[in-house]
């Protein structure tokens, strides 16, 4: 069952963030498969769809985050498949 990550942070360090999403592009590869992201420069948050995986993988690839914002990570199922059950 895939996850949303988002991760919500100060919209004035949006830069700084942009900086890390490089630097983890290069350090978390192959830690979480991410399906989709989307980030909302505004509002300053970074939504992911991420497939399930090992639960302690996916926390410690975010933890390079905790210093710049708060965390949520919650699965999901398609609507369209709890309809036609």
């Amino acid at each position: 069952m895939p996850s949303i990550a988002i991760f919500t942070f100060d919209p004035q360090k949006f830069d700084e963030v942009i900086e890390r999403r490089k630097q983890e592009q290069a350090t978390a590869c192959g830690k979480i498969n991410i399906l989709g992201e989307w980030c909302d420069t505004k509002g300053g948050r970074i939504v992911r769809l991420i497939e399930d995986g090992d639960f302690g993988e996916i926390l410690a690839a975010y933890r390079m985050w905790s210093d710049m914002g708060t965390l949520e990570i919650f699965p999901v199922t398609d609507t369209n498949a709890l309809i036609n059950q």
